[in-house]
């Protein structure tokens, strides 16, 4: 959800004694800060910017869900089992919030890991309160096999989010009309809040659609039936509306600010799909899909396979898929020329896939690599990029490292510590300009001391020799005093993308 404005959320005095518990303790809060997988790379280079990546140490969440949300620049964070902190200077500081999981019936419910706290939406009030609305997939307390999906919300003060809320009560605006016995797979629970004030809220199929000979397959179109539809939810009343149809698992809603109504979800083999969701209209799922059963090349209750001509077209489709996760629309002054582009997240393809949108068409979709599994992203006012890593102890955070449009060094970044990678000729570094190196001659620059093995090798800088001299230097000039450096071939091959740049 893009930031609306907010004030200032943390006091100094408590921030220090947090940081204090967290240095000597390694936790906050009693719970444990477990040790970060280092991100590689620190910086990814897109075709318009490149990202500085930093890796801030979080809350593990062992199994699927947890979600993030900003409200302005601060950064709030929930887990899996509903336990909520607020990001206070690269540290991320408990809150004394109940619960909204029933976590002992989840604690007992075979699929434990798999149920809990979906997403986080959080609503600046006209009252200055902040108003936390999240979706969570309960186990039904007397039947351990079988889940709830419910929706609630809980206000507290601005001034005093870091003040003790352990007695608040979370106020339940949704529980779905049944619940869904086996699997927990395919659940939804995406929320956003439509421009009218409303809650739209998915709720998947947990796989009872006849794609695998579970359930009945008409059901994500039976109007009587919760399962695979979009839900609009009056939080004052509680009333509940079917708003669209026809969904296998949505994961990800975002409302823009012109009221339309963005939603990516899950297909089967294929076919996850890019959607603006309209009220009243039916999206397909299981009769039609760009996607197969697993195994096959066709889809067991698809009418017409891999056309799509009966019901609402995506905007794009994924094939194969990606494993969609979650859907932010940018908006903010780090990545100006992103703005209005939809971030859409990935499990399986370990990436942010950036769509440019224009009259309802994908014109671009750029992948971004991350290189590990993605679960939720948030946007603050300022418009940095926070990604909550699935099942890896790291939130990260990407700013803009191309200051003054240079994209054409970012990719070099690893280099500029001995290199000069900006000024062509310049010896003010330890080791030779980068600038202009193609098509000049191995250890022919004036005033560096080179090897004596690099000095042994005839010929010109091409693309192939910098990619063997960097991926193994002493290979490439046996005795060598270059350190090698260990970078991915995607690296590498950005390194040489930006060198071609004049």
């Amino acid at each position: 959800m893009r930031g609306n404005g907010s004030k200032k959320l943390w006091m100094a005095g408590i921030l220090s004694v947090w940081a204090a518990i967290f240095l000597i303790t390694g936790s906050v809060g009693g719970t444990a800060q477990t040790g970060v997988t280092p991100f590689d790379p620190s910086q990814i280079v897109t075709g318009l910017y490149a990202l500085k990546v930093e890796n801030i140490p979080s809350k593990l969440d062992q199994g699927s869900g947890g979600a993030i949300d900003a409200v302005g620049d601060d950064l709030f964070l929930t887990t899996r089992l509903g336990e909520f902190f607020l990001l206070i200077e690269d540290l991320f500081i408990p809150l004394s919030l109940p619960s909204p999981v029933d976590l002992e019936a989840q604690a007992k419910h075979k699929q434990a890991t798999r149920i809990g706290l979906q997403d986080l939406q959080i609503v600046p009030l006209s009252d200055g309160r902040l108003r936390f609305y999240v979706s969570v997939t309960d186990a039904e307390p007397e039947n351990g096999s079988c889940i709830l999906v419910r929706a609630a919300y809980l206000d507290i003060t601005q001034d005093a989010v870091l003040s003790d809320h352990s007695e608040a009560i979370w106020t339940f605006i949704f529980e779905s009309n049944r619940c869904a016995d086996g699997f927990s797979h395919e659940a939804g629970g995406a929320i956003t809040i439509s421009d009218s004030g409303s809650v739209l809220l998915t709720v998947g199929t947990f796989s009872l659609d006849g794609t695998i000979g579970r359930g009945d397959a008409g059901e994500p179109q039976d109007p009587g039936s919760h399962y695979g539809k979009t839900l609009e939810i009056d939080p004052n009343s509680g009333s509940v509306e079917i708003f669209s149809s026809g969904h296998r698992n949505a994961d990800g809603l975002v409302t823009a600010p012109d009221g339309t109504i963005w939603q990516i979800e899950h297909g089967p083999r294929g076919g996850d799909e890019l959607n603006i969701i309209e009220r009243g209209k039916d999206y397909g799922w299981p009769r039609v899909s760009y996607g197969t059963n697993y195994g096959r090349f066709t889809l067991r209750t698809a009418d017409d396979q891999g056309r799509h001509d009966q019901f609402e077209r995506p905007i794009f489709s994924w094939v194969p898929s990606i494993g969609v996760s979650a859907l932010e629309l940018y908006g903010g002054p780090e990545f100006p020329q992103w703005d209005g582009d939809l971030l859409i997240s990935s499990l399986g393809g370990a990436r942010l896939d950036r769509v440019h949108v224009r009259e309802g068409r994908a014109i671009v979709v750029e992948r971004i690599p991350v290189g590990k599994r993605i679960r939720d992203i948030a946007v603050t006012e300022a418009g940095q990029i926070f990604i909550k890593l699935d099942n890896v102890a790291a939130v990260l955070r990407m700013t803009n490292a191309s200051a003054d449009g240079q994209t054409n060094i970012a990719g070099l970044a690893f280099c500029a510590s001995c290199h000069n990678i900006d000024e062509e000729g310049s010896t003010n570094s330890a080791a030779p300009s980068l600038v202009g190196v193609l098509g000049r001659d191995i250890a022919s620059v004036p005033g560096f001391a080179y090897s004596e093995a690099l000095q042994a090798i005839d010929g010109t800088w091409d693309e192939d020799s910098i990619k063997q001299f960097i991926s193994a230097p002493d290979r490439f000039a046996p005795g060598t005093l270059k350190p090698k450096l260990a970078l991915k071939t995607w690296e590498i091959d950005q390194a040489i993308r930006r060198l071609r740049e004049p």
